[in-house]
C-alpha cells in the first residue's frame, strides 16, 4: 500500500491544478504549485491535516506561482523549481504576472536539475521527502538508486 496520499485543487483565474503530496504516517506535504489563491491553499492543507515542508513549482507562468510567497510566508518552507525555469520565475514580463495581477518575481531556495527532479529532490537537503522518493521508486521499478 502507498505512503503518499495525492489530493488536487483547482485553483483561479485559469483553473490550474494545484497537488498536494501527504505523507500517510507522518503527515507531511508537499505543495506542488499552490496557484494564485493562497487561501485555498491554506484551506486545503487544514482540510488534509497536513504540515507542509515544501512548495514544488512545475514552472514559473503566473498561474502557477502567485501565491507561492504568501503561503512560503506562512509555513515558512522551502521552494524548488528547474534550473530552466530561474530567469521566467524571476522576471515579471517573462512570467506573465506583470499582465495578470499583480508583478511578482520568486527566487527559489533550490533549483533542480530537470530530469531528475524526484532524485535531486531527495538529495537536496529536504529531509523530509524519503517518503515521496520511496513512494516513486516503489512503482517505478526502472528507477536507478
Amino acid at each position: 500500500m502507498s505512503k503518499l496520499e495525492m489530493q488536487q485543487c483547482v485553483l483561479g483565474q485559469v483553473f490550474t491544478n494545484c497537488y498536494f503530496l501527504k505523507n500517510k504516517e507522518t503527515g507531511e506535504l508537499l505543495i506542488v504549485d499552490p496557484g494564485d489563491y493562497a487561501e485555498k491553499v491554506f484551506q486545503k492543507v487544514s482540510l488534509m491535516q497536513g504540515k507542509p515542508v515544501g512548495i514544488l513549482l512545475t514552472h514559473g507562468h503566473f498561474d502557477h506561482i502567485m501565491a507561492v510567497k504568501e503561503v512560503k510566508e506562512k509555513y515558512q518552507i522551502p521552494v524548488y523549481a528547474c534550473m530552466q525555469e530561474e530567469v521566467m520565475l524571476a522576471e515579471p514580463t517573462i512570467n506573465m504576472t506583470a499582465v495578470y495581477g499583480s508583478a511578482c518575481s520568486i527566487k527559489p531556495d533550490v533549483l533542480l536539475d530537470d530530469g531528475g527532479i524526484v532524485k535531486e529532490i531527495h538529495s537536496a537537503r529536504f529531509p523530509y521527502n524519503d517518503f515521496l522518493y520511496q513512494d516513486y521508486t516503489e512503482n517505478n521499478p526502472e528507477t536507478e538508486e
